[in-house]
């Protein structure tokens, strides 16, 4: 199973617990990440934890974004807010 597999199947299976408006986000940063791995941009254990924290705060009401521009040469792993506060969330 390839990267592209993978992300799929995640989605699939941490979508299960989600409402759908949280379900729909998941699947779009899900998409975000094919492409990101397409490019050769992501791999395959990050992109994995990603979703999984991304699945965790959309669970939690947040909104959630992957590999978000901070700065011009500045990138954050998972951007989430909610109620006017901001999280990043760095992978390691």
């Amino acid at each position: 199973m390839g990267l592209i597999e993978d992300v799929d199947a995640v989605v699939e299976r941490l979508g299960e617990g989600l409402e759908t408006p949280a379900r729909g986000r998941l699947e779009q940063l899900g998409s975000r990440l094919k492409e990101l791995a397409i490019r050769k941009i992501v791999s395959s254990n990050h992109t994995v934890m990603e979703l999984v924290v991304a699945s965790y705060l959309l669970s939690k009401g947040y909104e959630v974004d992957v590999e978000h521009v901070l700065a011009p040469d500045l990138v954050c792993d998972i951007y989430a807010s909610l109620n006017g506060e901001s999280l990043i969330v760095e992978i390691e």
